[in-house]
Order: C-alpha cells, then sequence, then structure tokens
C-alpha cells in the first residue's frame, strides 16, 4: 500500500465515516450547534478525547456537506447489533479508492471511487424516499412573526410585536432529529427582534430570548413534553385578528403541550397550543405564564428537511386525519 493510499484510507476512516454516521445530527442545526452533536457523537465512538478534539471541526464540515439520510444504514446496523453499524461504515469507506487513482494494487480489493458514489447516489434516493414515509409530517422547523394577545373588556386583543419565533418540533427518532441534549419529543422556541423586554414580561424564559445573536445550544431554549392533548377541527385561539386566509375557518387539529410542573432552578415552559392550518403554515401559542396576557405566532414552515422527504411528506399529510406520533 502506498503513502498516498494509506493517508487517504486514514482520512476516509477518520473524518468521511463518521461525518456519515452523523450527518443526521446535523440537520438543521448551525454551526456551533453542529459541532456540539459531532463532539457528543465522536464521545460515543469510543474516540479518545484528543483525538475527538482534532476531528470535531473537519468531521463537522464534512457531515454538514451530506444528505441527512446518509445515516439511515448505520443507525439500522446499530438496532440489529450495538457498534456494528459504525464498525461496518468504517470499513467500507476504508475500502473505497481515492478519485484519479493511478497506482491500482492488484492486491487490494477496493472499490473505485466512481463506482462507490454511484452506489452512494442510489442509496441516498431510496433512504430519502423511506425516510419521506416515515417521518412525523408535524416535526420540522417553523418561523413567523410574534404578537401579545390581551383581554380588554371580554375581548381577546392581538397587537403585532416587533419579534419573531423560531419553532422546532421535535419529534425524536433514532436515525432523525437526533438533537444534542435532548432525549423525547418537545419543541424548541427561540425569540428574537427588538420586543423581546415584552416578552419577558409576560413570563417568555430568558432561555428563549436572543437578542444580541448569542450562540444558544439547541437543549437550552428546549421544553421536552410530558403530555399531549390533541384536538381535530378545533376553533382559531388568536384573537380577532387570527384568522387565515387560506379559505379555512378551523384549524386541522389543535396540539396542546403539557410540559409538566418546572423543577425548581429550571426554566417555566408554560403550557404550548399549535394550530395546524395545513402542511405549510401553523399557529402558536404560549400562555399559563402571565394572567394578563399570552405570545401568539403565525408561523409558516421553514423546513430543514431535504425537498424530497417534505414532498414525501406532504403528499401523506391529510387535513381530515392529521395523523401524527409527536409526544407519544
Amino acid at each position: 500500500m502506498s503513502t498516498s493510499r494509506f493517508i487517504w484510507a486514514v482520512f476516509m476512516a477518520l473524518v468521511v465515516a463518521p461525518a456519515f454516521i452523523l450527518a443526521s445530527s446535523v440537520e438543521g442545526l448551525d454551526f456551533n450547534q453542529s459541532i456540539e452533536a459531532v463532539r457528543g457523537g465522536l464521545y460515543g465512538f469510543w474516540f479518545p478525547d484528543f483525538l475527538g478534539a482534532i476531528l470535531t471541526i473537519p468531521v463537522t464540515i464534512v457531515a454538514t456537506t451530506l444528505p441527512g439520510a446518509s445515516s439511515s444504514l448505520p443507525f439500522l446496523g446499530e438496532m440489529i447489533w450495538s457498534g456494528i453499524g459504525i464498525i461496518a461504515t468504517i470499513i467500507v469507506f476504508i475500502n473505497i479508492a481515492p478519485p484519479f487513482n493511478k497506482n491500482k494494487d492488484s492486491r487490494l480489493r477496493v472499490t473505485t471511487f466512481s463506482r462507490a458514489f454511484s452506489i452512494l447516489v442510489v442509496y441516498w434516493v431510496c433512504a430519502e424516499v423511506m425516510l419521506g414515509f416515515i417521518r412525523d409530517p408535524l416535526a420540522d422547523t417553523y418561523s413567523g412573526k410574534v404578537y401579545l394577545v390581551t383581554n380588554q373588556n371580554g375581548r381577546l386583543v392581538n397587537t403585532p410585536l416587533k419579534a419573531e419565533l423560531k419553532l422546532d418540533v421535535v419529534e425524536s427518532g433514532y436515525v432523525y432529529d437526533r438533537r444534542p441534549g435532548v432525549t423525547g419529543d418537545g419543541v424548541r422556541m427561540e425569540f428574537t427582534g427588538e420586543d423581546l423586554e415584552i416578552l419577558k414580561r409576560y413570563g417568555v424564559p430568558s432561555e428563549m430570548i436572543n437578542g444580541d445573536n448569542r450562540q444558544m445550544t439547541f437543549a437550552e431554549a428546549f421544553c421536552q413534553v410530558n403530555n399531549v392533548g390533541a384536538k381535530k377541527l378545533a376553533s382559531f385561539f388568536g384573537g380577532d385578528q387570527a384568522d387565515y386566509g387560506g379559505g379555512f375557518t378551523n384549524y386541522a387539529a389543535v396540539f396542546h403541550l403539557d410540559f409538566g410542573k418546572p423543577l425548581p432552578g429550571n426554566m417555566n415552559c408554560g403550557k404550548v397550543h399549535l394550530g395546524v392550518l395545513d402542511f405549510k403554515n401553523m399557529q402558536f401559542a404560549m400562555d399559563d405564564l402571565n394572567p394578563t396576557g399570552y405570545i401568539f405566532a403565525r408561523l409558516t414552515r421553514d423546513s430543514h428537511i431535504s425537498l424530497g422527504q417534505r414532498m414525501i411528506m406532504k403528499f401523506r399529510f391529510d387535513r381530515r386525519t392529521m395523523l401524527t406520533d409527536f409526544g407519544s
């Protein structure tokens, strides 16, 4: 084996293979959150601390360029036998020859780079289709404008705020939605904008407020669901101006999220209500924080999921049945 071939094999084993396995873990995360996810993943692969520290950045860069569906087959192996998926993936990548390899050694049984890439493309397409049918249509990233709803003489008044909400609905799977520091279903809420002090006065926890573009971990603003109540074809809950211009007079379904009583020192997530209008649009309310009013938002899907998976998820979406495993 030549020196260049040996260096390539080490690169594939220590950088590309771990990135392939962790691709779904960084899906939808910013770069700093991706570093956190990769660091935890490398630790789980039994990498020594010093080696994990060296490899975290290059593995993160490669992982963020790969489709999230890459992780499907390795984690299928992990479900069968712990460690087998990781070991098999490393062996497969070691046996891929470098591109433009001119020094072919007949003693080594390797797969050419072009053939390996062709196989990967077929695998990615199959994995995308499979995940499109498996993923929960509700679980995704949403963003939109924030409003304050107050009761004035028995009438709910909806006041626009200079604030926006980014909402992540996490239905944690074995392959997808693997978020650093998160072990179950829930929602992550991050508020930005100018009127953040108003949100604080109405009980929004400071952990969810990002007014200075600080680096936030994913788990910092995450609330794990304790119980979910659902109601189909429910009425709008956002006051006089909560109507929707899509032709619907009610929600396809409303999900009432209860996070349980906060422990001392933990943030109070209140209660969250998600009113699903259609596949793309959702309305949000957060209450049980201040008796004089609550937070409301009109949200649009701002998806972190690939186009192929999203098209299948939209095809599966049925407003009349609104099937979801979120919180179950």
